[in-house]
């Protein structure tokens, strides 16, 4: 992705630009929902506007789409006899310009809904021309926070947190764990060794897209989203196997006392 143009670049680059921003900001790479971004290809990216990344990843989304567009119109950007200069490496981001990032990183953080999935059922917001050279947009510092009176008005009541989510792993997992669905749609096939294997892929990823509310949710690209865990290695893959996988080494709350329901 580094020597591609931003238009040109597939799923697997921008997993790869995601976590290359993440380590840049020192967050962890599995905070970023890089299987979300790589749904996308860079000229779709291009296209989204503020909103819609904020829409992909409420956390993170705001800082990703002022990043893409620093790439997008920097020198590191442009070509150079035919090729595209490589972005972003021994030299470090100005440091005006990594400082605004950090503080909105901060103020993302601090928000109420630091954590949670975005609530917009689609990407939302005007969509922006795809070009290379579209501008870069300025976020304004945060606010000061106001002050809070003694307590809360009587009869007042705590708003309710929206329900989060959750992750695809997890998604997988709580199937493995529901007769519902298991061994229906997906199956253990070596329990001892967290391997699962789905019997119905497209259903599964069906499910994963109601879930998300993405009607164009299929097992193309809920596999692809699930590659997205293995340098983590939450999920790792099981080679030669068709539709297999298996609960990696950091992978938590998988095992079950009664696997397939056979009892």
């Amino acid at each position: 992705w580094q020597t591609k143009l931003i238009k040109e670049w597939t799923p697997q680059d921008i997993v790869q630009w995601v976590n290359s921003e993440a380590r840049s900001l020192n967050v962890c790479c599995t905070e970023m929902a890089g299987e979300k971004f790589a749904l996308y290809d860079g000229a779709q990216l291009l296209s989204f506007s503020s909103t819609a990344f904020s829409d992909i990843d409420s956390r993170y989304g705001p800082i990703l789409y002022q990043k893409l567009h620093e790439i997008a119109s920097s020198r590191y950007q442009q070509l150079n006899g035919g090729r595209c200069i490589k972005y972003g490496s021994e030299e470090s981001l100005d440091e005006k310009v990594h400082n605004t990032i950090m503080t909105n990183l901060d103020s993302i953080r601090d928000e109420p809904n630091y954590g949670q999935p975005p609530m917009s059922p689609g990407l939302g917001g005007k969509s922006m021309d795809s070009s290379e050279t579209a501008p870069v947009p300025t976020l304004s510092p945060p606010s000061p926070p106001k002050k809070k009176g003694p307590g809360r008005p009587k009869g007042s009541k705590r708003k309710k947190k929206p329900e989060k989510l959750g992750r695809l792993w997890e998604f997988l997992r709580d199937l493995l764990k529901n007769r519902e669905y298991c061994p229906s749609l997906i199956v253990w096939d070596n329990y001892e060794e967290g391997m699962f294997r789905f019997v119905h892929s497209d259903k599964v990823a069906k499910l994963w897209g109601t879930k998300k509310d993405n009607p164009d949710m299929n097992y193309e690209k809920l596999s692809r989203a699930m590659r997205y865990y293995y340098k983590s290695k939450v999920l790792l893959p099981v080679y030669g196997r068709r539709l297999v996988y298996k609960f990696g080494p950091t992978a938590t709350g998988w095992k079950v006392d009664n696997p397939n329901f056979k009892d």
